[in-house]
């Protein structure tokens, strides 16, 4: 199965929290991934990790839908955005 049909068939099976994906994959962009999420369930929240993902690149993916980014350099920052995301 495609990267795409892998994380549709999980995104129907159960709806998350919260989506962690990171920037780079083989064969699949985090924009495919933020649009399939979008669809299927368009009020979890999408967080991007990266280590490579220049800010412009970022902003993009805030204008689609991801709720925040975080550098992997910057991790400190992830438990409070999955924090507020949560509602926690």
């Amino acid at each position: 199965a495609s990267c795409h049909e892998t994380m549709e068939a999980a995104l129907c099976a159960v709806i998350p929290q919260v989506i962690l994906c990171v920037h780079t994959m083989p064969g699949f962009t985090f924009a495919d991934a933020l649009l399939l999420a979008r669809r299927i369930a368009p009020s979890v929240p999408f967080v991007i990790v990266s280590g490579t993902m220049p800010e412009d690149a970022a902003a993009v993916a805030i204008d689609m839908g991801a709720r925040d980014w975080v550098r992997k350099d910057e991790l400190a920052r992830l438990a409070p955005i999955l924090r507020r995301e949560l509602g926690r």
